[in-house]
């Protein structure tokens, strides 16, 4: 589920932001490309809802780095463009679909600009079937009415 999440937000990024065609989801090497995103697992948990299901909550934090402006500092517009497409992607759908058919729904959506770079955490949660073993199946039931 965690795999399939990150292909998720991967998918979201890529059309919501076809021109940056970087994203690291190991820590960015030093002299990383920019534009870029940077795509890290923040935090999760996970409980029952019922014998069946269990839900996984995956807190994923997502920072772009845009590109530099000419003195080598980091381009304002281009920073609040991206900002705004993607935090406008986010709220416009109430869940993000992965590539292998699984959908997340969004829980919460924070951040911005700052600093620099755009920070935004996104909460999205999931549920998978729990595996039940299988019984046999019962074929016949006598029933003795005479108590004998």
């Amino acid at each position: 589920m965690f795999r399939s999440s990150l292909d998720a937000i991967r998918r979201l990024l890529k059309e919501t932001i076809p021109e940056v065609a970087i994203t690291y989801v190991n820590t960015a090497p030093d002299g990383f490309e920019q534009p870029s995103f940077f795509v890290q697992l923040a935090a999760h948990s996970s409980e029952f809802l019922n014998l069946n299901y269990r839900q996984q909550r995956m807190t994923w934090q997502i920072v772009y780095f845009p590109r530099l402006a000419r003195g080598g500092e980091p381009d304002a517009f281009d920073q609040l463009d991206v900002s705004d497409r993607l935090m406008g992607a986010l709220q416009a759908s109430p869940a993000l679909s992965a590539p292998d058919g699984s959908c997340y729904s969004l829980a919460g959506i924070d951040g911005g600009p700052r600093d620099g770079e755009v920070y935004i955490t996104v909460i999205l949660e999931g549920q998978a079937a729990r595996e039940l073993p299988e019984y046999d199946k019962m074929q016949e039931v006598h029933l003795d009415q005479n108590g004998g």
